[in-house]
């Protein structure tokens, strides 16, 4: 499920600009509703037109908004709210699943508008989303997605496959704690072969459910969490003089100190780690007054330090720029300087730079 933005059509079509989409995975078949608001009362009221659309009993929901909460509890469905850690990505990704079907349905959109020299076509989109489900894909084996839809024994031969195509997958994966490894930085792309990988390298930390921990030269964890075809591992010998000598050993210690809270408290890993942080955290040092000191007060002008500005004797306009005359503090006439008033309201504080100003303007009215 996701949702689509057609802005600049809106007026055209209703005041409807924002759409939602759900794609049954499996069968690849296509829903379009078209919201006025994304609201999460207007979202779940399309979940449930979608779910009594099917006629059947709703098993599970994917998500973690409240609202989708509280339906799942008032019609006893099942939620999940991670199932992407739980989940391969096997024979396609779930998600480039739905954002190929958008693109494609807002081709359809765009074409049907050039064809027919009009912006409104909200009024055909049901004919073209039975278009999109009634033309045979190639991934299906040149069936039509309604067809896959309507074959339950079909699905279930489809999810025997990818079922045991994840297992089959996990004997291959050769990643494990206190590998080196480059992070995907695209993520566009559903095969490893063309994918891009960072230049930086990481270690994985810890594995966490299906997708793994990893930590960078910097002994920092990275907060996402990947998927075996999100990283790459790295011959340890390329990663000589590429990591500090201590990282993977560093990885390796909070590592074990992380499993052992988390067998010991029962916690999860995000909370192991910040139980660690707790005791390793150093107490905060209350750091001792400083003395006043004798010394004459400075400001620092354009990054060089001067001593205070005691007032500004006169301004001047110098090629459509105004400047004062500024004199400092305890310093001779001769170390008076002429500085943009763009500059000095910069890095003097507001109320000093007007104090200045009020100054030279009392100055002028006495004279």
């Amino acid at each position: 499920m996701d949702l689509f933005f057609l802005s600049p059509y809106k007026k055209a079509n209703s005041n409807l600009s924002i759409f939602m989409i759900i794609i049954d995975i499996l069968s690849r078949k296509l829903f379009i509703y078209p919201m006025k608001n994304k609201t999460q009362d207007t979202i779940v009221d399309m979940l449930s037109k979608f779910f009594k659309r099917l006629k059947g009993d709703v098993l599970g929901l994917s998500g973690d908004d409240s609202k989708v909460a509280a339906w799942c509890a008032q019609n006893k469905v099942r939620l999940s709210t991670d199932v992407a850690t739980e989940d391969h990505i096997s024979k396609g990704n779930k998600l480039g699943i739905v954002d190929r079907a958008t693109r494609t349905i807002k081709t359809y959109i765009r074409n049907y508008m050039l064809a027919n020299d009009t912006t409104k076509f909200v009024d055909v989109l049901p004919d073209l989303v039975d278009n999109y489900n009634t033309t045979p894909h190639s991934s299906l084996g040149n069936s039509t997605p309604s067809q896959i839809f309507g074959d339950l024994d079909r699905q279930r031969e489809m999810y025997n496959e990818l079922t045991q195509h994840n297992d089959a997958l996990e004997q291959t994966i050769d990643l494990s704690e206190g590998d080196y490894v480059r992070k995907r930085t695209d993520r566009g792309r559903f095969d490893k072969e063309t994918a891009t990988f960072s230049s930086d390298i990481y270690v994985i930390e810890g594995i966490e459910g299906r997708k793994y921990v990893i930590v960078g030269a910097d002994g920092k964890t990275i907060a996402h969490r990947y998927k075996y075809h999100e990283l790459m591992r790295v011959d340890p010998k390329v990663v000589e003089g590429r990591l500090q000598g201590t990282s993977k050993a560093q990885a390796e210690v909070k590592h074990k100190q992380v499993r052992k809270v988390r067998k010991e408290l029962g916690k999860t890993h995000e909370e192991a780690e910040k139980e660690i942080e707790k005791v390793t955290q150093p107490d905060k040092v209350t750091p001792p007054k400083q003395k006043k000191s004798k010394k004459k007060k400075v400001e620092v002008i354009a990054g060089e330090t001067h001593v205070e500005v005691e007032s500004f004797l006169a301004q001047k306009y110098a090629k459509g720029t105004l400047l004062y005359l500024v004199k400092w503090r305890d310093e001779p006439a001769e170390n008076n300087l002429w500085l943009p008033a763009k500059q000095l309201a910069e890095d003097l504080s507001p109320d000093a730079f007007a104090a200045l100003k009020r100054g030279l303007k009392a100055a002028k009215t006495k004279k």
